[in-house]
């Protein structure tokens, strides 16, 4: 069984595994450190619900989406996926098929690079392309517009009862 022995193989790994609990977590986290961030003084948290406050107006302007909205851009996000992986199998199938051809080349190395080149180019363009989309649902969805509303409430709360204090 292959084991690494250096440091710099360990933290790769390490660092493989938790690149993903760690975007999740930050997602998640980063609007509540705004807002504790903001709580710090009356003006930032002030200013703080102004801005929360002006991103919730533009979405009411025509920005927000519907559920339904969501879910058909989420569909969209999916249907991508699905034809990436599609792709991304039938390259695999052609590189296995053409295993016998490849081999009996000069440069079996030059091919097998082509193709990982080609899928790594038409993953790129596949992410160009869905970007926007990923972007509008996810600062336009409804459930950005309820953490907004829900912000904007606690944060009020806050400055409210700090109010009451002085």
């Amino acid at each position: 069984m292959w084991m690494p022995k250096d440091t710099a193989t360990w933290l790769a790994i390490i660092t493989l595994i938790l690149v993903i609990p760690f975007n999740f977590f930050t997602t998640w986290a980063y609007p509540k450190l705004q807002d504790w961030w903001a709580a710090r003084s009356r003006k930032s948290l002030q200013r703080r619900i102004d801005d929360l406050a002006a991103s919730l107006a533009e979405m009411y302007e025509g920005r927000a989406m519907s559920f339904t909205d969501e879910w058909v851009l989420l569909c969209a996000e999916q249907l991508s996926s699905l034809i990436f992986w599609s792709v991304n199998l039938l390259a695999l199938m052609i590189l296995v098929v053409s295993t016998p051809v490849i081999r009996q080349a000069r440069h079996p190395n030059v091919v097998a690079f082509i193709i990982a080149v080609i899928v790594t180019v038409y993953r790129v363009i596949r992410d160009f392309l869905m970007a926007e989309i990923r972007g509008f649902r996810r600062f336009a969805g409804p459930r950005r517009k309820l953490e907004l509303e829900l912000s904007i409430a606690d944060l009020t709360a806050i400055l409210a009862a700090r109010e009451a204090k002085n």
